[in-house]
C-alpha cells in the first residue's frame, strides 16, 4: 500500500488553505498533527476525493485518486 501526494494544493480565491504538499506514505500509522487552521482537514479530504485540489495529484498504490477514486 503506497500514499502519494505531489505538490498538493487548495486555494480558495486568493488565499491557499494547502500548498505544495508532498508526502510518501507506505504500510503503518500515520499521524497528522497541527495547529487550528493548519490545512489537516482540507488535506484529508483531498486526499479522500471529497474536495477537488486547486493543484498538484494524490495516488494511491499508483492510480491517480482524482480519476480512479471510486475504485
Amino acid at each position: 500500500m503506497e500514499l502519494v501526494s505531489e505538490n498538493l494544493g487548495k486555494r480558495y480565491g486568493d488565499l491557499w488553505a494547502v500548498r505544495g504538499i508532498n508526502l510518501h506514505c507506505g504500510p503503518g500509522l500515520l499521524g497528522l498533527v497541527g495547529p487550528n487552521g493548519a490545512g489537516k482537514t482540507t488535506l484529508l479530504r483531498m486526499v479522500a476525493t471529497l474536495l477537488p485540489p486547486t493543484e498538484g495529484r494524490v495516488s494511491w498504490n499508483g492510480h491517480d485518486a482524482q480519476t480512479q477514486g471510486e475504485a
